[in-house]
């Protein structure tokens, strides 16, 4: 399942526990404003999450097409590398304005030890693939997202894989 419909998924059962903890934060509290605020935090931050994994899909796409010229392969992947911790660090600073903080940004070296780039061409056909492999221990990768009173995790699953077909 790609990120696209996890997001979509994620959505959904997000709304579903919202909806559950303010009708027990009122049973409990009677605060109908604050448990609002709270709903609404959520909700950002959900936003936000899903924007990111939408951005981050068609970015990498883009850098592996970027890189098509590229004979070198470990300098093809060290270079999505550095995009990728660039995008991250971008987007960072955008969702700050936003009152969303980012965390756990990945740095260009834990990129590289813990990603592949495979590359395959036949009859004038180019199939690019960036993979998070997660390294040895098959680690997710773990973005968390916050606001004042609210805190959302991204993850990108080891064996996440992007794949861009060029020609030749």
């Amino acid at each position: 399942m790609g990120l696209n419909k996890k997001g979509m998924l994620c959505f959904l059962l997000l709304a579903c526990i919202a909806a559950s903890i303010t009708a027990i934060s009122l049973k409990k509290t009677g605060n109908f404003s604050e448990t609002k605020q709270a709903c609404l935090e959520l909700e950002k931050l959900d936003l936000a999450r899903t924007v990111l994994e939408e951005n981050f899909d068609n970015f990498l796409k883009q850098a592996l097409l970027e890189e098509k010229e590229n004979r070198d392969i470990e300098n093809a992947k060290q270079n999505i590398s550095k995009k990728i911790s660039l995008f991250f660090e971008k987007a960072k600073k955008e969702w700050k304005k936003q009152g969303i903080e980012i965390t756990e940004i990945p740095s260009q070296k834990f990129l590289a030890e813990n990603t592949r780039l495979l590359v395959l061409e036949y009859k004038g056909i180019k199939i690019m693939e960036y993979c998070f492999t997660g390294g040895i221990l098959k680690k997710n990768l773990v973005f968390g997202l916050e606001t004042e009173n609210a805190k959302k995790t991204l993850m990108i699953p080891a064996g996440y894989l992007q794949r861009a077909v060029v020609n030749a």
